[in-house]
């Protein structure tokens, strides 16, 4: 969404025998987003490709609210079984573990240097 940004992004490899034959998804990203009437409390994830240009899906509701550059799935469709199963990898909660671990170190140094 325009105006929305990613902060404590997090990428997490996906595991070689978790991709597809072209190594589709190479990794996991999760992050909080935040625009500007949020103070960026919720937490996204994403199955995204490598260098080259692979598709991007929103793996959760918060991804697909408040994000346009991910591409969603409609109901009963083949790329909703892959989003639903995407969403199951262990890669995308260490992503988003990942993330609530940086917003808490982040809230114990402002309670530090108050």
């Amino acid at each position: 969404m325009p105006g929305s940004q990613l902060l404590d992004a997090v990428e997490v490899d996906v595991a070689e025998d978790l991709r597809n034959k072209r190594g589709w998804p190479a990794a996991i990203l999760a992050a909080r987003i935040a625009d500007l009437d949020s103070k960026g409390q919720d937490i996204g994830a994403w199955a995204v490709g490598g260098d080259d240009t692979r598709p991007i899906y929103a793996l959760d509701a918060v991804a697909r609210e408040w994000t346009s550059w991910a591409q969603g799935a409609d109901p009963g469709t083949r790329a909703a079984k892959l989003v639903e199963r995407l969403a199951g990898y262990p890669e995308t909660q260490t992503a988003r573990d990942a993330v609530r671990s940086r917003i808490k170190t982040r809230s114990a140094r402002r309670r530090r240097s108050d």
